[in-house]
């Protein structure tokens, strides 16, 4: 009789306890990866606002979500530096003369959740991104600042690159770092917008466009740009572009920063 309530217990225990306790170790790792990238975040914004070339900073990641110990394994997740992806470009003209500016590169986590929502937080040009089934939202906004003065607008914006020999990338569990060192800065002011309609074009090459496009599209409303009066977003395959009409003035930095995955010394 004994053994019999032992093995009832055990039955009970694994079928219903430990997909909760699971679930609830992937949920807090979730978390924990979010702040961690946001962290990241910080990091690099830090670097480039004290426009330190000197240090290189590291931030942990924790890879994946306990388990629970006899009865189910930990998750496992895999870090990954991509440098030519998610392209962000700007294209305008100012006193006739066309500028190009590009950036790219990303850094993601892909966690294997198999009792909670299957997750990826990413850090792309300055912000930081979730990926998720439930739909994808920028969580970390980016520098760009934007204010409409009377009939014409003001905007600044930052757009960083990461590079490195190669991507890189690393699965499993436990901790690694992110390290990330201030290369330098591009910084420019085009107050002679001479694009049809003083227009700066913005196109974005990513799997996230839809989160992007909420992000900009809230951003200008927010800022008191209508839509289709002062400017459009369109979307296609991978691709959104934002147009915004009568920029008077333009304040554009470009970042380069020197970004490798390593393990983590604590």
């Amino acid at each position: 009789m004994g053994l019999m309530v032992f093995l009832a217990f055990i039955s009970m225990f694994v079928l219903y306890w430990v997909p909760v306790m699971m679930e609830d170790n992937e949920a807090k790792h979730m978390r924990e990866a979010i702040g961690q990238f946001a962290e990241l975040k910080e990091t690099v914004d830090d670097q480039i606002s004290q426009d330190n070339t000197n240090e290189t900073r590291d931030t942990t990641i924790e890879l994946g979500a306990d388990g629970v110990p006899m009865f189910e394994r930990e998750t496992a997740g895999q870090l990954s530096l991509r440098l030519n992806s998610e392209f962000f470009r700007y294209t305008f003209q100012d006193t006739g003369e066309d500028i190009y500016e590009n950036s790219s590169g990303s850094v993601d986590l892909i966690s294997y959740n198999r009792f909670y929502i299957r997750q990826t937080v990413l850090y792309e040009n300055g912000a930081v991104l979730i990926h998720q089934k439930q739909g994808d939202v920028v969580k970390n906004e980016p520098e760009f600042h934007i204010e409409k003065e009377g009939n014409s607008v003001i905007l600044s914006a930052t757009i960083i690159s990461l590079y490195h020999v190669a991507d890189d990338s690393v699965a499993g569990i436990g901790q690694e770092s992110v390290s990330t060192r201030l290369w330098y800065t591009d910084r420019w002011t085009y107050s002679n917008i001479t694009s049809p309609n003083g227009k700066v074009t913005l196109t974005i090459t990513s799997k996230y466009t839809d989160a992007w496009n909420t992000f900009y599209d809230n951003t200008l409303t927010e800022a008191g740009l209508v839509s289709t009066e002062d400017y459009n977003i369109t979307s296609g395959s991978g691709t959104l572009t934002i147009e915004i009409d009568r920029v008077s003035e333009f304040t554009l930095s470009h970042a380069f920063v020197e970004a490798y995955i390593g393990r983590a010394t604590t």
